[in-house]
This record gives C-alpha cells, structure tokens and sequence, in this order.
C-alpha cells in the first residue's frame, strides 16, 4: 500500500481527478493523467493518460525514467518524484469500463509546489469577473470564469467544450477579463489544460506582455491589488 502521509492523494483518487506528469529532465511535454487507483500488492497509483496516445511514455518506462506528478487541490499545487513502473492496455475501471492506464510507482512524499514566478491571487466567485476567450478552433467565443491570475498569467475554469479540450501548450489565445468597469485584453500562450471532472476543464495561460496595452496594463495592475486585498482579508479573519 502507498503511504504518503497526506489526505491528499485519498482526494484525489476518491474524486478521480486530473494531474500532469513531466520528465525532470525535460519539462518539456507535459502528459495529462487522471488518477484512478491505489494498487497495494504492486505498491503504486494507477493513473489514467488523458492525451491521445500514451506511447511516448514508453521510453520513459524502459529506461525507469523519473519522472514528476503534481495535482492541484484546494488552490495548492502538490507534486511527487516517482517512475512510471508499467502501462496497461486493458485496465478495468468498473465491471463495464476499460481504459488505458499506468502505475506510478511509490513510496510516494508529496511536497507543495510553485510554478510561478509572481504571485498568483484567487479570484472569487463575488468579484463580478467576466471573462471570454477567442482561439483558432473555437468559432464563437468562450465566456470562462477566471480561477486565479498573477502579473504573468491568468488560469480559468470553464464547461467541458470540444475546442477548448483540443487546446495544446504553446497554443495562443485571445482574452478579455473585465473587472469594475476596466478591460484587461492581450494575447497569450496555453501552459496547460486539465479536465477536472467529467464537466469542468481547468487551463492556464502566460500572458504575452507586449500584447496588452497601456490601459490593459493598468486594468490588471488595479484587478492584482484588489485581488490581493481580498487574500490578505482573507488571512486576518
């Protein structure tokens, strides 16, 4: 049986949510995955790839690679070194469902992570946000609702929608994110795209900073400080 010592990955398995693997060595693709269960005779998690083919993986799997699991739970980025110790074809989820899964190999010691370089604030469901998105495959816009954002880049929860599921990194992206009576618009480039249930995707984005214009500049400035006033009213409470 894995023992991490965290409720952590207990949420994340009950719940079958969403996480991204990468190769240390190489940051450089990164694999979407949905966790699916613990494994205590083979001592490992069972996770299952969500991009279209897990074969890359493969050499990774051969040469007993490390590779990095992070999760995202309760606005905290958890993360954990493991190796990917073999890929099942035919891995029964229920009686009647059948996926492709692989097994992380444990023991596992989870650690919380930061990827960004500023200073991420929530955004909370009061703050009266609009947002939308314009992208190549979409052909109308998709109204999003930000999660949290930074001076560097913005994450948003959205629907379940075909075009936003075929979002790849690096892909560019069109936003405007309107708050109390200001606009924040640019342009920027997909860090990531997760599901996190069956209805809800989750993806982050780098603004591109000569994108936004002096006023979009400004607009976010104010929107960061308001953010940031409400954590630390947050905090005092």
């Amino acid at each position: 049986m894995v023992s991490c010592g965290y409720e952590v990955l207990d949420r994340a398995i009950a719940g079958r949510m969403g996480g991204v693997l990468t190769a240390p060595a190489d940051a450089q693709p990164e694999w979407q995955v949905r966790f699916l269960a613990y494994d205590a005779e083979l001592e490992g998690i069972w996770v299952e790839p969500l991009d279209e083919s897990c074969q890359p993986l493969d050499p990774l799997i051969a040469a007993g690679s490390q590779v990095q699991a992070a999760i995202g739970i309760d606005h905290n980025r958890y993360a954990f070194s493991t190796r990917i110790d073999r890929r099942e074809m035919h891995f029964w989820l229920t009686e009647s469902t059948m996926v492709e899964a692989i097994l992380l190999g444990g023991p596992i010691e989870l650690f919380v992570a930061e990827r960004r370089a500023c200073p991420r604030y929530l955004v909370p469901d009061t703050s009266g946000t609009l947002a939308q998105l314009t992208f190549r495959s979409a052909l109308t816009p998709l109204r999003v609702r930000p999660w949290d954002i930074s001076a560097g880049g913005v994450s948003f929860l959205c629907p379940r929608d075909a075009a936003a599921l075929k979002l790849k990194r690096d892909d560019l992206v069109s936003f405007t994110l309107n708050h109390r009576g200001g606009a924040i618009a640019g342009k920027a480039n997909v860090r990531f795209t997760r599901l996190l249930s069956d209805r809800v995707l989750k993806f982050g984005a780098k603004f591109i900073p000569d994108s936004l214009d002096a006023a979009s500049q400004k607009s976010l400035g104010l929107f960061l400080a308001d953010m940031a006033r409400l954590a630390r009213s947050r905090k005092s409470r």
